[in-house]
């Protein structure tokens, strides 16, 4: 069946892949055709990956199906939105779970933000902490019942940009600890002594390689590094797998506009001037050297990011003609029972197609 009519406005070489990116500048999808004729998706152009863009929320007058597949991002609906129909199979991602519950609070706000490693957790952590007396904590969802009440926030990031930031931070910390890497995922690591063997050939061929080769390695599915777990399972109950009740998730590349919002949910002001500007780093690969099939593989192991933040592809992961087997989709299941158990008006769930 043909699931999709995919018109971009440029191919993309196999050579070079073009890196994913969170600038409004990046390629236009003029069309996107999903298998359902419903308005539950979009059909309109939309700039990738501007939040403006996914943010606008319009009336669905239709339904989907169980069983329809559709591409990431082309839901009509908000981030928040999607993320709270959204199904992570406890047992297929168990390691990207994170029962520790990260959080700060503000107990003078009854707010919990959740921190999502290498998703702008460190300005969050901040705001929360300077402007609304916050505190830190750890299994925040289960520890103190009364904060169940609180309003539940967070900040996210475009799935494969972060899967960059993410391997970089994971690379320098198991430098000097390679024995916690499973030995099947170990080769991109080999050769190298120290972090300081490994800054001398940032940017280089070499680094490169090193990251495609991790992206070919990993199942994503082994956790053994806290920064290469997913972001909507760290945001969901792995008893059940659905997200906890965030009343709001933000978008780091409009971080200011974030906490501005989350401040209003709270009856605070948060001006642009209160949210610092967090860590950044260099990518120590050189992202324009990235084959198109390496962000394909890389699209597929966020693929569960993508689905239920409704995140748009990146321009490599959408080409024209490339395999079927390379594609990332999403699609609808039906679980009746799951929603009788969660109090949950629909039993249809989103989820990511698992490549085969």
């Amino acid at each position: 069946m043909e699931l999709i009519n995919l018109l971009s406005s440029a191919a993309v070489s196999e050579k070079s892949g073009g890196a994913p990116t969170e600038s409004a500048n990046a390629q236009k999808i003029v069309t996107v055709t999903p298998v359902s004729s419903s308005s539950t998706y979009r059909y309109t152009a939309h700039d990738h990956p501007t939040l403006h863009a996914l943010e606008q929320t319009a009336a669905s007058s239709g339904s989907p199906k169980a069983g329809d597949r559709f591409l990431p991002g082309t839901l009509n609906m908000t981030r928040t939105q999607a993320l709270q129909q959204c199904f992570t199979d406890p047992q297929y991602y168990s390691e990207h779970f994170d029962r520790n519950n990260f959080c700060t609070l503000s107990h003078q706000h009854k707010l919990m933000y959740l921190h999502i490693p290498k998703s702008g957790s460190s300005t969050s952590r901040d705001v929360v902490n300077t402007k609304l007396a916050g505190v830190d904590n750890q299994h925040c969802l289960t520890k103190t019942p009364q904060w169940k009440e609180y309003n539940k926030v967070s900040i996210v990031r475009e799935p494969t940009n972060r899967f960059g930031a993410s391997y970089d931070e994971m690379f320098a910390r198991t430098l000097s600890h390679k024995h916690v890497i499973p030995a099947q995922f170990r080769a991109f690591s080999e050769g190298l002594a120290d972090y300081k063997s490994y800054e001398a050939i940032f940017g280089t061929r070499e680094v490169t390689d090193r990251f495609e080769l991790w992206a070919a390695l990993w199942d994503g599915r082994r956790v053994f590094d806290n920064h290469i777990r997913l972001q909507v399972p760290v945001l969901s109950s792995q008893d059940s797998g659905l997200a906890h009740p965030l009343a709001y998730v933000g978008y780091i590349s409009e971080m200011k506009a974030a906490w501005e919002a989350i401040g209003k949910l709270v009856g605070k002001e948060i001006d642009e001037k209160d949210v610092i500007r967090g860590r950044s780093f260099p990518r120590r690969f050189n992202e324009t050297l990235v084959s198109a099939k390496t962000w394909r593989k890389i699209c597929q192991h966020v693929a569960q990011d993508y689905c239920c933040l409704n995140f748009p592809l990146p321009a490599p992961c959408l080409e024209v003609g490339i395999p079927d087997a390379e594609r990332t989709y999403c699609k609808w299941t039906q679980r009746p029972e799951l929603a009788a158990q969660n109090d949950r008006a629909s039993d249809l769930f989103i989820e990511a197609v698992r490549p085969v």
